[in-house]
């Protein structure tokens, strides 16, 4: 489970800071995700922030790789379990 929690955080964060990238207004502080490595902001003003398809994609996305990491890391042990052959 341990491993579980692990993966949600990261896959949580790094996700919530790929959206920022994309989604960077021009009126805000830029961003610098990369900054040890890089000085410069980097975004790319693709996305909008009020937009309800693309936070509804965004978040079907999270919930898909969040339920397929819980399955990867522990899947299921009950009885009624197809097994492959």
């Amino acid at each position: 489970m341990a491993v579980f929690a692990f993966g949600a955080f990261l896959l949580g964060g790094l996700s919530h800071l790929f959206a920022d990238m994309l989604s960077a207004p021009d009126i805000a502080q830029p961003i610098e995700p990369f900054w040890p490595f890089l000085t410069k902001p980097w975004s790319v003003d693709l996305l909008w922030y009020n937009s309800p398809w693309w936070n509804a994609g965004l978040l079907a996305v999270a919930v898909l790789l969040h339920v397929a990491v819980a399955y990867a890391v522990e899947p299921f042990q009950h009885s009624y379990r197809i097994e492959r052959t």
